[in-house]
């Protein structure tokens, strides 16, 4: 039986490479036998993804990766960033499912337990995560107010112990302060393998994005499912 490609799409420009390598052997231990994942950043647009506008500048580039992945055979694109950018031209533009790291975290916590809080890394990038909860499908009165560790990517890179450190405290006040029962880790750049330790430490169940997105990707591959063209109608080149 030949194996199935996953494609798990980096939407920022940098990306080490000691980190790309860790996120792919990390994920495809978690992959099912017939899976096999392969991890890429993007090649062209913001450095990180932080803002509005960073979205803007990457999109084209994540569209185009996305529909160079269906072309290349891949049964399915995760887009590793939490503010999901451009899924919804790139769920129009292809015929595999695209995964957001956003919306599936946030639809597994809403499934394990009462209510849940996103733990984000920046103020500046609440509006964004807020939106994704608004619009992933949950009923948004069980998600608590986003909060912020106030580390930039390029902080938390490499450096899990300072994440760590930030997300139990932000975690507990989220846990205490605001009635959390469930954490999501709100940036796939928190760091591979801290899940547990953060756990142990809060007491809550967390949800590790990049597992979200591949278990909801692998689910969706295996069922034959796709988007529906109710919802994204097909676009492909110029098409208006």
């Amino acid at each position: 039986m030949s194996s199935k490609k996953i494609l798990a799409l980096g939407a920022d420009v940098i990306f080490p490479e000691y980190l790309r390598k860790e996120r792919e052997e990390y994920l495809n231990q978690l992959a099912s036998p017939e899976f096999i994942v392969d991890v890429k950043p993007i090649e062209y647009g913001a450095d990180y993804l932080e803002s509005y506008y960073d979205q803007c500048i990457s999109g084209p580039s994540i569209l185009s990766e996305v529909v160079k992945a269906e072309q290349g055979g891949y049964a399915a694109v995760l887009l590793l960033c939490m503010s999901d950018p451009a899924i919804d031209a790139c769920r129009e533009a292809v015929d595999i499912p695209v995964v957001g790291t956003g919306q599936a975290s946030i639809l597994f916590a809403a499934s394990m337990g009462m209510n849940f809080s996103m733990i984000t890394i920046l103020e500046g990038i609440i509006p964004l995560i807020d939106n994704v909860i608004r619009t992933s499908g949950c009923d948004y009165s069980i998600a608590t107010p986003v909060r912020a560790l106030n580390l930039s990517i390029s902080e938390m890179a490499g450096n899990k112990e300072i994440v760590i450190d930030k997300f139990v405290e932000v975690g507990k006040k989220a846990i205490t302060e605001d009635k959390a029962h469930v954490l999501i880790m709100g940036c796939t750049e928190m760091g591979v393998g801290v899940k547990e330790k953060l756990e142990n430490k809060l007491q809550v169940p967390v949800i590790e994005p990049n597992a979200a997105a591949l278990m909801t990707a692998m689910y969706q591959v295996k069922c034959n499912l796709i988007h529906s063209r109710k919802t994204y109608p097909k676009k492909t080149g110029n098409s208006g």
